[in-house]
């Protein structure tokens, strides 16, 4: 659970900024998470229930779920949602708006992961494809449907250029160049 902003003269923070935005007030149920270790095939769901008693918290209108999916040895996060309606509102979400982009790779370069951030959840399954310079698919994979960020772990990639191609049901939706060094 976050609390999306707090500003309030009541609560002073460094330099004595009254404002704070995204306050994490909750992990449920608790730091860990929750661990699911069966092995998991397509369209595998999970059910499970958490309570919280809110309390100490400045405005509840302003509390919102977000709900990631991550792997607990790589730390890749490979799915994440909220409640919270503005949730494009993100430094990048206005970006990507402000500059009418439908699709933003960054870092760019990169040397670890690499960051594919689509203006609008995807709406349904796609294919992302990543060529390297010569055009030679390097790597394939399976974009779920309502996602609206992927992360690419780029570590094993040799240094160069490579081309990112994303298509649903053969209709190309993206494509990006990629620098990892």
């Amino acid at each position: 659970m976050i609390e999306k902003v707090i500003d309030d003269p009541a609560y002073y923070g460094p330099f004595n900024q009254t404002s704070f935005e995204n306050v994490v007030r909750k992990m449920l149920p608790d730091a860990g998470g929750t661990i699911f270790t069966k092995e998991w095939s397509k369209d595998d769901k999970e059910n499970f229930s958490v309570n919280w008693n809110i309390n100490n918290v400045v405005d509840e209108d302003q509390l919102y779920v977000v709900v990631f999916i991550q792997n607990r040895d790589t730390k890749e996060v490979y799915q994440t949602a909220t409640n919270d309606p503005d949730a494009l509102s993100t430094p990048v979400g206005i970006f990507m708006q402000a500059k009418n982009l439908d699709l933003l790779l960054f870092p760019n370069p990169a040397s670890k992961h690499a960051n594919i951030a689509f203006s609008e959840p995807l709406t349904e399954r796609s294919t992302l494809q990543v060529f390297n310079h010569m055009g030679v698919l390097v790597e394939i994979c399976q974009l779920e449907r309502g996602i609206s960020i992927h992360t690419l772990n780029v570590e094993n990639y040799s240094s160069g250029v490579y081309y990112l191609r994303i298509t649903q049901r053969n209709r190309l939706i993206g494509v990006s160049k990629l620098m990892v060094f």
